[in-house]
């Protein structure tokens, strides 16, 4: 009987993830999210615990991305060598706008170092925790992040007037949410359109910018990051929004094959490396 529950559930998760384009991109990531607060409740509790839930997070959410690779079509690896020097300098940014903020406002956003679980582990945990920490936030973020913001986001978002429809489509798909929103009268109101989003993603190629797709992409991009680094934040998705554009629809102006996510995963993977490597050396934790 568990085995049939469980392929009975992997059933009905395969069936949603297909309906719509935005659930595997927008799915996974948000399952990589919940489990950040399990990460922090387990590492209160024990240090231990940090390097396997970290581990455990990481795993599952890379086995997501691999059971579903063939609805993410435009996630890969392709490296385009702007991607380097464009992550090196984001990162850059990101630290000096960041320390920025905390002198500007020491009293919000100052910050105590020896606060931080990974200023006082010790041992070996202390360092397969750093380790595993790198490989989540070189590999399974770039991937996860982008796939959410410069892909699904980026190109729903193409035209503002219909980004409010289409959010309250999109809640209706969501257990128990959509069961309430479904009698509303926004919700019947959004019924009488065609499936906004899908229309848009599919519509719209990968990398087209637009002021709406960018603003509220990177608005999006900021607000799952802390405050003080929002001024970052912003240059990222800015950079990384062009660097979209430059290995798609530039690409394809040319006559060459358009390089999907692969370029801007890659850029995101190094800047985070370097934030990490800043991190290390430095003992300067607040970034992490």
């Amino acid at each position: 009987m568990p085995k049939v529950g469980h392929r009975s559930f992997l059933q009905r998760l395969d069936r949603w993830m297909a309906g719509h384009p935005a659930h595997p991109r927008f799915g996974i990531f948000f399952f990589y999210l919940a489990f950040l607060p399990i990460v922090q409740f387990g590492q209160s509790w024990h240090d231990i615990l940090y390097p396997v839930l970290y581990t455990t997070q990481c795993v599952l959410t890379a086995a997501l991305l691999y059971r579903y690779r063939r609805l993410l079509p435009e996630l890969n690896w392709k490296l385009d060598t702007l991607a380097i020097p464009v992550g090196v300098l984001v990162i850059v940014a990101w630290v000096a706008l960041g320390m920025g903020m905390v002198r500007l406002f020491p009293e919000t956003f100052g910050y105590d170092n020896s606060e931080h679980y990974f200023a006082t582990m010790t041992g070996p945990v202390r360092y397969v925790s750093l380790g595993l920490r790198l490989l989540g936030m070189s590999i399974v973020v770039p991937m996860v992040e982008e796939m959410f913001v410069r892909s699904l986001l980026l190109r729903m978002f193409h035209r503002f007037r219909a980004v409010g429809i289409g959010l309250m489509q999109l809640l209706q798909d969501l257990p128990l949410v959509g069961e309430y929103l479904m009698h509303t009268q926004l919700a019947q109101r959004a019924d009488r359109h065609q499936r906004v989003f899908e229309k848009a993603f599919n519509n719209t190629p990968m990398g087209a910018l637009s002021f709406s797709g960018v603003t509220l992409s990177t608005m999006v991009f900021m607000s799952h990051h802390a405050p003080r680094d929002w001024p970052g934040a912003l240059v990222c998705g800015l950079a990384w929004c062009f660097l979209v554009w430059w290995s798609n629809p530039r690409r394809l102006k040319r006559g060459k094959q358009p390089m999907g996510l692969g370029p801007v995963i890659w850029s995101h993977a190094v800047a985070n490396a370097v934030l990490w490597a800043y991190c290390v050396y430095t003992g300067d934790w607040q970034f992490m």
